[in-house]
């Protein structure tokens, strides 16, 4: 995916106002700058988060 169409992506979870529209971003978000894969996105707890990084 090239970084034009990942903006695009990124501004279009932004301004959704759907319910699960923030979680949709946030999930987004942490694949694509993180690398993460699909799994491990799902298996990850709260307490593995370090909110202050």
């Amino acid at each position: 995916m090239k970084l034009q169409e990942l903006n695009k992506l990124f501004s279009f979870l932004e301004s959704d106002s759907r319910p699960l529209g923030l979680n949709n971003e946030l999930m987004f978000k942490l694949l694509a700058t993180t690398g993460m894969r699909r799994q491990e996105l799902v298996d990850l707890l709260w307490e593995q988060v370090n909110l202050n990084n």
